[in-house]
């Protein structure tokens, strides 16, 4: 039944009867005559054989025949792959559409399952839907002996590629990027190396704009980059010596500065906000060096613009102790050093007259003793 002529399309068995070769039907014991019975050449309309290497046949649950090349299947395709070789292999000539593409109402578009470790412990789940997980899920639940690379790596190999490797575009209120480390290793870590060319970009650059168009009224108020250092005791004692923020350079014949800080504004361009209670010999503000210093003072304040009218530099005590204390531990040298124009007059900051009068005095100490010190009004010739 549903042979050629019968107007109905042959089943499966007979498909795959029509590509083996005719059966021999026995005569005797030494005899056997060809069977060319069945479908005669004059009510065949397709004699080629159906089963060549270009088709495939899909049938259904009842063993009826859905399609032959290109196949439109309903129900389940299962592949038992035994061998050392690809389970699927689909080799895709087309330049506009995809190789492969999955359409679910739910679930996961495709599950991806290592299971050479055991079951579930590397896989991957890509487009579930409303899940906590996410649209795209990697997991690798494996001991470091069975491991030896990370969990995703992305690579981008040409030289001559000028195009961002990983791109993410965050148009909702929800979070970038978020890492949650949750061992003694680092969270992040960029390694930036360039060998034999200029190095001309920043290794990290971090951008918080806001832009106003609409005529309205908005508040800005957060920071650009915020590095919090944290530690919980609900049970113990935690020594922390930890330093929440550490730059370094080590190029020894650098000559940019290590900290830049470049403010535009109207605030602060370095705040440092004290709010603990320092221990013996740490300090709110600490500059170091052990270097043999030769050409520029440690520390330097530089007012520049001739029409500010401020002090370049103001310290305000409100405690109960001197305003300024200075240790100098070298025996022969000024404890100042005032640096001004002199003149024959009351003009400059420095005068050669000699002749004033006593306005008053100022308390200062001297290795912790406690003397006024005079001050004079302007002097005359």
């Amino acid at each position: 039944m549903g042979g050629q002529g019968s107007g109905r399309p042959p089943s499966a068995e007979t498909l795959i009867r029509r590509s083996q070769p005719p059966p021999l039907v026995p005569m005797g014991s030494e005899m056997f005559i060809p069977n060319y019975s069945g479908i005669q050449p004059a009510a065949k309309k397709d004699s080629t054989n159906p089963l060549d290497a270009s088709k495939v046949v899909v049938t259904d649950a009842n063993k009826q025949l859905a399609s032959t090349g290109d196949a439109t299947f309903t129900g389940t395709l299962t592949i038992d792959q035994n061998s050392d070789a690809y389970g699927i292999d689909i080799d895709s000539e087309a330049t506009t559409k995809a190789g492969l593409r999955v359409y679910t109402m739910g679930g996961n578009c495709a599950t991806l399952s290592n299971e050479a470790g055991g079951a579930d412990t590397e896989y991957a789940h890509l487009c579930k839907h409303n899940n906590s997980d996410g649209s795209f899920f990697f997991k690798r639940d494996l001991a470091a002996a069975d491991t030896a690379g990370p969990v995703l790596k992305i690579i981008q190999d040409n030289t001559g590629d000028d195009q961002i490797a990983l791109n993410v575009q965050q148009d909702g209120t929800g979070i970038g990027i978020q890492c949650d480390q949750n061992n003694n290793a680092r969270a992040l870590n960029i390694d930036k190396d360039v060998t034999n060319a200029a190095n001309s970009t920043q290794c990290a650059l971090f951008y918080n704009t806001s832009v106003v168009n609409d005529a309205g009224t908005y508040a800005k108020n957060e920071n650009c980059v915020e590095i919090v250092n944290n530690v919980t005791e609900t049970s113990g004692t935690i020594t922390d010596t930890s330093i929440t923020l550490a730059v370094s350079n080590t190029h020894a014949d650098a000559t940019g500065a290590v900290v830049d800080v470049n403010n535009d504004g109207k605030g602060h361009g370095i705040y440092v906000h004290q709010d603990g209670v320092s221990d013996a010999s740490k300090y709110g503000l600490y500059v170091y060096s052990n270097a043999a210093q030769t050409n520029t003072p440690l520390a330097y304040v530089l007012q520049d613009n001739a029409s500010s009218t401020t002090a370049a530099l103001e310290v305000e005590q409100d405690g109960n102790v001197e305003v300024l204390a200075l240790d100098q531990d070298y025996t022969s040298a000024a404890f100042i050093d005032y640096q001004g124009t002199s003149a024959a007059d009351a003009t400059k900051s420095i005068s050669s007259w000699t002749n004033a009068t006593i306005a008053g005095f100022v308390k200062v100490e001297i290795n912790g003793t406690a003397y006024w010190m005079p001050y004079y009004n302007a002097p005359t010739s």
